[in-house]
């Protein structure tokens, strides 16, 4: 699906981005004068009419913070856009940040290591850089990384370098952009195959903030911890006349009940949002959308797919303003089990073109694995008589011949019975 809207005026400009070739000392202008960073459209400026297009096949670990709006084609005014150009993969705008053997610094501990994520003083060897010409990967330094990723187990965060005693313990310096881990086998890298830090920690990695009159297209979002795409404004500021369409917003990270693949909150009575050809999957919800509580909204979701949300695939509080046709929704609400795809105050509008519940998506090749039953149970610690219901699963699991895993999320007087419930005690 390709997004057209609104005429071209006669002062529009182009802008051009290239995470590879293009440096912020250009004037962006042309292909061949592109900036480099997403920062660097944060604080431009730009008129009704204007294009920012980002390479395709580019990855940014930055956020995008479009900086002005455009005005009403009907009357004489033009959209500002966001959009791809070139070949390839379409822009990438991420957290997981993969770093490299070659960042890794030895300290006095031979089995703690630390890479050095941002500095603002420029080329240096030991600052973890991305992209085939060797750029730093990071623009703005993280103030906080909650989660850490080797290969594809998530560490455990440390309030200390001394504390680091154990494989996939890690601690992150934010005074000085150190991320320190523990890797009992030489450098982290060879060590875990990759460490990835998710440094677009608590942000929004597509934020509209009181913007209007914008259309933005054509963008891979994933692996953050906070909102993939968020429209937010403060009174009397109002978001509005805003077309996001062909983005994929997919957290992947497991950061309780905030990772929102889309968050739309606009201040005052928004009528005019579209979301078209949209994906939310893996997040805690897919799409939720909050505010309008003197009614009068109007926002719109059209083929859109929701896979696999921790919670509701839609959540509407609105008070029912959010209508959503062509979509499919499957196996949202992931933390109970039972299939609930929509929810809020009162929920969202259903058109008539949806894919009926349950069904699954289409499949394009099968492929076989060994089949593994993962089986989770929490906070057993809190519940009186857990570790007897959990010592009554093992005979059933065992009998079936099938590799069972059980993850007790502890925390409780009864934790120790759980415990030893599962390691057969």
């Amino acid at each position: 699906m390709l997004l057209v809207l609104g005429a071209r005026v006669m002062c529009a400009s182009d802008y051009y981005v290239d995470c590879n070739n293009g440096s912020n000392g250009n004037p962006g202008t042309s292909a061949a004068l592109a900036w480099r960073s997403l920062l660097q459209v944060g604080i431009s400026s730009f008129q009704p009419g204007d294009t920012i297009n980002l390479k395709r096949d580019c990855t940014w670990n930055e956020t995008l913070t479009p900086p002005s709006s455009g005005t009403d084609p009907t009357a004489g005014g033009a959209l500002i856009k966001i959009d791809s150009y070139g070949n390839g993969r379409p822009p990438h705008l991420t957290g997981y940040m993969p770093i490299g053997d070659r960042y890794w610094q030895a300290t006095s501990n031979p089995n703690v290591w630390a890479a050095t994520l941002y500095s603002s003083t420029t080329g240096l060897s030991t600052v973890v850089q991305c992209g085939t010409r060797g750029f730093y990967c990071l623009t703005q330094p993280p103030r906080q990384i909650l989660y850490v990723r080797f290969g594809t187990v998530w560490g455990v965060a440390q309030a200390n370098i001394a504390a680091l005693g154990r494989e996939r313990d890690w601690w992150y310096d934010a005074s000085n952009y150190a991320l320190y881990v523990y890797s009992e086998n030489g450098k982290p890298e060879s060590h875990y195959g990759t460490v990835a830090p998710i440094v677009l920690s608590g942000q929004s990695v597509l934020n509209l903030n009181g913007q209007a009159w914008l259309e933005i297209q054509h963008l891979l979002i994933d692996w953050f911890d906070g909102y993939g795409v968020q429209v937010q404004a403060t009174a009397p500021v109002v978001s509005d006349h805003i077309w996001l369409a062909n983005i994929a917003a997919n957290s992947e990270v497991e950061n309780g009940a905030v990772p929102l693949g889309f968050y739309v909150h606009p201040n005052g009575t928004p009528s005019d949002i579209h979301l078209f050809n949209t994906d939310a999957n893996m997040n805690y919800t897919g799409y939720r959308f909050d505010g309008c509580a003197g009614g009068g909204c109007a926002l719109e979701i059209k083929n859109c797919r929701a896979y696999g949300n921790r919670a509701n695939g839609i959540v509407d509080n609105t008070g029912g303003a959010v209508n959503y046709d062509f979509c499919h929704l499957y196996a949202n609400n992931l933390a109970t089990a039972l299939t609930v795809d929509s929810g809020g105050t009162p929920g969202p509008t259903a058109g008539t073109h949806n894919i009926p519940a349950e069904t699954a998506p289409w499949v394009r090749e099968w492929r076989r694995w060994p089949a593994y039953t993962s089986v989770t149970y929490d906070d057993p610690g809190l519940v009186q008589y857990s570790d007897t219901y959990i010592s009554s699963l093992l005979p059933m699991i065992g009998s079936k011949g099938v590799p069972l895993s059980i993850a007790v999320v502890t925390g409780g007087v009864t934790r120790l019975r759980s415990l030893a419930r599962c390691r057969g005690g």
